[in-house]
């Protein structure tokens, strides 16, 4: 249709009074979801145009280094997770969760420098990743990138279906970080994170051809 607006590649189309009265969607959801679509891809335009103008350096997988979580690691970790988080999680559930041996903590070092850190829950055939956490000097410059390259690698090694994790629905950096590796949303819980009401979007990515039979969306 004539009027369609195209923004960064994607084209949005303009729908008529009368399509969107006489049942153009199938669903009224489709409305609101068309909606915030086009919000997001605004978002990212700008983001990037922004992006432009700050020049780092960028940092390749050879650089980063990423092993087990030591309790040698946890008095930089809580200094990195009380700047980085609303709700910073104590140190003591780090070290609780580094032995549980359901869960795989993981941290990100540049030299002996800690820059990053995550962390995620065997649930079954689900990889549930519970935090992620880059140090801000090191955001934008390729860290997250390599972190969440290798746990995904790792996850597919370790048998899993699929990974799993959740983001505040105003987080869309995280958003379109996450999309950008093939996560989608699969559920929106409303006021998922009680400290905001904000809602929790639930995003999966499957890791195996079975997920796509095994695993329902």
């Amino acid at each position: 249709m004539v009027g369609d607006l195209i923004l960064s590649g994607l084209r949005i189309p303009a729908f008529t009074p009368s399509e969107l009265r006489f049942g153009y969607f199938e669903t009224a959801a489709t409305i609101p979801a068309l909606l915030y679509e086009t919000r997001l891809v605004m978002f990212n335009l700008f983001r990037r145009r922004a992006a432009k103008q700050r020049v780092s350096r960028k940092y390749t997988a050879d650089e980063i280094t990423i092993g087990p979580m030591l309790a040698a690691d946890l008095p930089a970790v809580w200094r990195l997770e009380r700047a980085s988080s609303r709700t910073p999680w104590p140190v003591s559930l780090f070290q609780d969760l580094i032995e549980d041996s359901r869960h795989t903590v993981l941290a990100a070092k540049v030299g002996t420098r800690l820059v990053g850190y995550l962390l995620y829950e065997h649930k079954g055939e689900i990889g549930h990743i519970a935090n992620i956490c880059v140090h801000v000097e090191y955001r934008r410059r390729g860290v997250a990138s390599c972190i969440l390259t290798s746990v995904l690698k790792r996850m597919r090694k370790e048998g899993f279906a699929a990974s799993e994790l959740e983001v505040r629905q105003t987080n869309m950096d995280a958003q379109l970080f996450y999309k950008k590796f093939g996560f989608i949303t699969y559920e929106i819980i409303a006021a998922g994170y009680p400290d905001t009401q904000e809602d929790c979007f639930l995003m999966r990515l499957p890791l195996a051809e079975q997920s796509h039979n095994t695993l329902r969306y």
